[in-house]
C-alpha cells in the first residue's frame, strides 16, 4: 500500500515538469525586439530549394538548400547601407558557409534614372568601403540593373545590384565565403538572382 502510495506522488509530481518541458519546447514565431517594440520575424529554414516571399519589399527568389531568409521588419530611408542583420534589410544566409545576401529598398523620386540611385547607392556605403566609378549592365527581376564590387579592405569586397522599379529604388549585396566573391559563390548566387522576381 505505501508503495503504490509512493508511486502515486511521483507520478503526480512528474506532471508539472513534464507540462513545463512540453511548453518550453513547443514551437512558436521568433520575435526581435528593436526600440522596445516586439517584431513577429518571418524566417523560413529548409533542407531543399525553396521561395522566399518578402511582403515588406514585394519580391520573391527561390533560396537553395540549407538557406535561411528574414524578412525586413521595418522601412529603409534609402541613405545608408545597411549590414547583415539589420532590421531594416531582408537578410538570406547560408547555414553551411559565410555567405550571405541583403536586399533593401525604399521609395525614389519620381523620375529617378538607374545612374543616380546607383550614385546613391556609392554615396549610401559605409566609410572604409571605396566604390569603383563604372558599374556593369545586368538586370534583376527583369529589370535593368547595375553591379560593381566595393572594396571594403581586405575583409570584405561585397557584389551590389541596383535596379529601380515602381518608384523604388533596390539594392542587393552578396558577399561570398570568403573576403572576395569567387566562382564557387558565383555558382549559388546567380541562380538567387535569376529567380528574383518583383511581386508588387
Amino acid at each position: 500500500m505505501r508503495r503504490i502510495t509512493r508511486m502515486r506522488a511521483l507520478m503526480l509530481g512528474l506532471i508539472p515538469v513534464v507540462a513545463l518541458a512540453a511548453a518550453c519546447s513547443s514551437p512558436g514565431t521568433k520575435a526581435a525586439s528593436q526600440g522596445g517594440a516586439t517584431h513577429a520575424v518571418t524566417t523560413t529554414h529548409a533542407q531543399a530549394a525553396h521561395e522566399f516571399v518578402s511582403q515588406r519589399y514585394h519580391f520573391r527568389l527561390t533560396l537553395p538548400k540549407n538557406w535561411s531568409g528574414v524578412d525586413a521588419q521595418t522601412a529603409w530611408d534609402g541613405r545608408a547601407l545597411q549590414g547583415q542583420g539589420s532590421p531594416e534589410f531582408a537578410d538570406f544566409t547560408d547555414s553551411g558557409t559565410d555567405r550571405v545576401f541583403t536586399f533593401g529598398s525604399a521609395p525614389v523620386a519620381n523620375g529617378m534614372r538607374l545612374a543616380a540611385w546607383r550614385a546613391a547607392m556609392v554615396r549610401a556605403a559605409p566609410s572604409g568601403c571605396a566604390d569603383p566609378r563604372s558599374a556593369k549592365k545586368a538586370t534583376l527581376g527583369g529589370q535593368p540593373a547595375l553591379t560593381w564590387t566595393t572594396n571594403c579592405g581586405t575583409d570584405s569586397h561585397p557584389v551590389k545590384f541596383a535596379v529601380v522599379h515602381g518608384g523604388r529604388g533596390y539594392v542587393a549585396i552578396f558577399e561570398g565565403s570568403g573576403s572576395s566573391v569567387n566562382a564557387a559563390d558565383q555558382r549559388v548566387f546567380d541562380p538567387i538572382r535569376r529567380s528574383f522576381r518583383f511581386t508588387g
